[in-house]
């Protein structure tokens, strides 16, 4: 169980293997894909996408211990 934070912390928990697929999903949103800074160069190419992230979870953050981001809804 999860230690109870106050309500204006966000934790982000580490990506796992079941998330991928979603993430693809999400991808393929065209709407998104024209709003977003930067896009796959194909988003329905399955094939690219595992090989992103199948590099990027080999890599080691600099940062291990990642601080909980401070959201201020006020801002």
């Amino acid at each position: 169980m999860m230690k109870k934070q106050p309500a204006n912390i966000v934790q982000l928990r580490d990506v796992t293997d079941s998330d991928l697929p979603i993430f693809f999903e999400q991808q393929l949103d065209a709407d998104a894909n024209q709003m977003a800074a930067f896009t796959a160069k194909e988003p329905t190419d399955r094939d690219a996408f595992d090989t992103h992230w199948n590099r990027s979870s080999r890599q080691v953050s600099p940062h291990p211990a990642h601080p909980p981001l401070r959201f201020n809804p006020f801002f």
